[in-house]
């Protein structure tokens, strides 16, 4: 199992929405992606996403 697909089971998510999530959150540099783990690059910008979403 892959990690988007652990990461949409923890939340309840697609694989598919949490893959497009993904790919837009390391476009804009929020986080770095490989070797089966997700690194937080701007913890500031993904919390203000996260407060906008919620």
């Amino acid at each position: 199992m892959g990690v988007h697909e652990q990461l949409a089971g923890l939340l309840g998510a697609t694989r598919e929405a949490t893959s497009k999530t993904m790919a837009d959150f390391t476009a804009r540099n929020l986080i770095r992606q490989g070797r089966g783990r997700i690194v937080i690059q701007d913890a500031s910008a993904l919390r203000v996403v996260a407060r906008r979403t919620a």
